[in-house]
C-alpha cells in the first residue's frame, strides 16, 4: 500500500471502529454499576446518536470549506476531550 494517506485513514477508521465497538460493549455495563436504570442507558445511545445525526452535515461543510485540514486536527480531539470530561469527573480511581 503505497498511498500514505489512505493507510492514514484506514488506520485512523480502525481505531474509530474499536472505539466505538467498546463504547458499545461496556457502557451500559458502566451506566448500570453507576446504579442507573435501564432507560438511562437507552437515554446515553439515543443522546449519541441524536449528537453524530446532528453533527455529520455540518461538519462535513466546515472540513469541506477549510483549505488546510491539518487546523481540523486539534479542533476534532478537543471536541471529543470535552464530550469525554462527565465520565472523568465520575471515575473513582
Amino acid at each position: 500500500m503505497g498511498n500514505r494517506r489512505l493507510v492514514a485513514c484506514l488506520v485512523a477508521i480502525l481505531g474509530g471502529c474499536f472505539g466505538f465497538g467498546m463504547f458499545v460493549t461496556f457502557m451500559p455495563l458502566y451506566i448500570r454499576n453507576q446504579g442507573m436504570s435501564t432507560g438511562a442507558v437507552g437515554f446515553v445511545y439515543a443522546t449519541q446518536a441524536l449528537a453524530n445525526a446532528l453533527s455529520r452535515l455540518p461538519a462535513g461543510r466546515l472540513y469541506d470549506r477549510v483549505a488546510d485540514r491539518s487546523i481540523l486536527v486539534p479542533v476534532r480531539s478537543n471536541s471529543c476531550s470535552q464530550s469525554n470530561s462527565s465520565l472523568k469527573k465520575s471515575i473513582r480511581c
